[in-house]
């Protein structure tokens, strides 16, 4: 797959690692052959009967840092930003229904649709440098996360701290990112890929519940509280922005949906 900005190589205990490197740029960043090249890779890993699978960059100071913002220039109308988004949302409940266990080996940003591609894996595991940052900050450009990230997101950190990333486009460090449940583990660089290898040997995980306070936890647990929330983080909204927007009241809508 030399031609793919995925690399696969498998080990003798049949872990794949895939080697994530978009040829002739600077930061890794998810493009319109995506899904493509993932189909292939994929494909390539059920030939070779790997047991596990680690997703790390080839890039020395990003994981995925977003989508690719030159796709947008093709969209022209609302089922063109739809056509995209449903192909983003295919490509990672494929990877989320694998027969194995996958882990993305987090150095660098993984924001936007690198967080979500990072979501999609069963562990996700970060290093604890100051280049990594975990977040969605599509608000910042209009946008919302297009990927599942709205669901995927707020399943392990709970609602309300999954709004107050969406709603502000917060970029959160490796070690938050562990508090939170987002990443499994945060290590040095210098063991990352042995440390995710360890992890791609593990059973995919079993769902567990958001690591929340017990006010929190008290909150999201009953409508009233849920419906609560939701009013608190459009106040605020509309107290940073002196007015909302659709693509802010749509993103309360999806959350809801959790």
């Amino acid at each position: 797959m030399t031609d793919s900005v995925f690399n696969l190589a498998v080990d003798e205990n049949k872990i794949a690692v895939v080697t994530i490197d978009v040829p002739g740029e600077k930061m890794n960043t998810l493009r319109s052959s995506f899904a493509d090249d993932l189909k292939a890779l994929l494909e390539d890993a059920k030939s070779q009967n790997v047991k596990g699978m680690v997703f790390i960059s080839g890039k020395s100071d990003s994981f995925i840092a977003g989508a690719d913002v030159k796709m947008l220039d093709s969209v022209k109308k609302r089922e063109d930003a739809l056509a995209i988004s449903e192909l983003c949302h295919q490509a990672f409940f494929d990877m989320t229904k694998l027969p194995y266990t996958t882990v993305s080996a987090i150095h660098g940003a993984a924001l936007g649709g690198g967080l979500e591609f990072a979501l999609a894996c069963d562990y996700r595991v970060g290093t604890d440098s100051d280049l990594t940052k975990i977040g969605l900050p599509e608000v910042q450009l209009g946008l919302l996360p297009g990927g599942g990230g709205t669901q995927r997101l707020t399943k392990i950190v709970g609602i309300q701290k999954a709004l107050e990333w969406m709603l502000t486009g917060k970029q959160i460090r490796p070690t938050q990112a562990k508090k939170a449940g987002v990443l499994d583990d945060c290590v040095p660089h210098s063991v990352l890929l042995k440390v995710a290898k360890e992890f791609a040997t593990k059973k995919k995980p079993q769902a567990k519940e958001p690591k929340l306070d017990n006010i929190s936890k008290l909150l999201e647990s009953n409508p009233f509280g849920r419906n609560f929330i939701f009013k608190k983080a459009k106040e605020n909204v509309l107290k940073k922005r002196a007015g909302t927007t659709q693509h802010h009241s749509l993103l309360l809508k999806l959350c809801e949906l959790v």
